[in-house]
């Protein structure tokens, strides 16, 4: 998996190669076994402390690129609960669910609950 690696799985930055190179290391993995996740930890650190908050979107591999909206991995994600990957789905509708929207929502409640 790319993992932190993402940006330049291919050697370079450069989406269509990363996304392109993924999907020709798991061109013989079935479907059962293409599962992953975008992750996201977004960190508060004040004087006082230090906190992570992690949202983590599910889902798996397709076994090719479909869509057009969003980046990077977005044409090769479908989101557990989806056939459509993520760049197929309409924006406001992937950026409500996104592993980005889930460490934000962690953060505002957090937020809400212990700032004045």
């Amino acid at each position: 998996s790319p993992g932190i690696f993402t940006a330049v799985w291919s050697g370079t930055k450069d989406n269509i190669a990363n996304r392109q190179l993924l999907l020709a290391q798991l061109k013989d993995v079935p479907e059962a076994h293409r599962k992953a996740s975008f992750v996201c930890t977004i960190a508060l650190v004040s004087e006082d402390t230090e906190l992570s908050f992690t949202g983590i979107w599910p889902g798996s591999i397709s076994f090719e690129e479909r869509g057009s909206h969003g980046h990077g991995y977005d044409p090769v994600f479908i989101p557990e609960g989806f056939e459509l990957t993520a760049a197929e789905l309409d924006p406001e509708i992937k950026n409500a669910l996104s592993h980005r929207s889930i460490a934000l929502s962690s953060l505002i409640d957090y937020l809400k609950a212990n700032v004045v």
